[in-house]
């Protein structure tokens, strides 16, 4: 088809003929596009769209999609690909397989999240409690206001009254800044 001149499919009234000048003989690539697109936008409605799609896909067999869709874009035709029976339905799949995607991995990522937060609650109570409990032993009953302040303790500050725990001669020692 490349050795076809392409006026003689430009010259015919039927658009799909104009169309395929797009893989024929171009003696001046600008001025095909051009007149193809200009026969395109003389159509309405779905015959436009359905136009437009035939030379988007067909001028991909060219490397002249980008060409035409500037030159597209210049003469303001507008490519709806939602209103082309062939796309609508490969563009709602996607959107449908996008979001189940989506999806997975939100949930996905929801119960790594949940994992690491809970493994990192779970630290931290096992080591506010077993603060609590050393400081009992150590040094008897711990007053409601220490108790709270261990129970909201980050595990860097319980930590290191664990590691003071046992060097300090009382409570108020443990909770020093060092």
């Amino acid at each position: 088809i490349r050795t076809i001149d392409c006026r003689l499919l430009l010259a015919s009234p039927n658009v799909s003929e104009n169309i395929l000048a797009i893989l024929c003989q171009l003696y001046d690539s600008r001025q095909a596009r051009h007149e193809i697109l200009y026969r395109i936008s003389q159509l309405t409605g779905k015959a436009r769209q359905d136009a437009l799609t035939r030379l988007f896909l067909i001028s991909r067999l060219r490397g002249l999609e980008v060409d035409l869709q500037e030159e597209a874009h210049k003469m303001a035709l507008e490519f709806n690909l939602m209103e082309n029976d062939v796309f609508r339905p490969l563009i709602l799949r996607y959107q449908a397989e996008s979001r189940q995607e989506g999806r997975q991995e939100g949930r996905q990522e929801g119960r790594q999240e949940g994992r690491q937060e809970g493994e990192q609650f779970g630290k931290q109570k096992g080591k506010a409690d077993s603060l609590l409990q050393l400081l009992q032993v150590r040094f008897g009953p711990i007053p409601e206001p220490v108790r709270d302040r261990v129970e909201s303790a980050s595990l860097e500050e319980l930590t290191a009254w664990l590691d003071r725990i046992f060097a300090a001669d009382s409570l108020p020692q443990v909770f020093q800044e060092a």
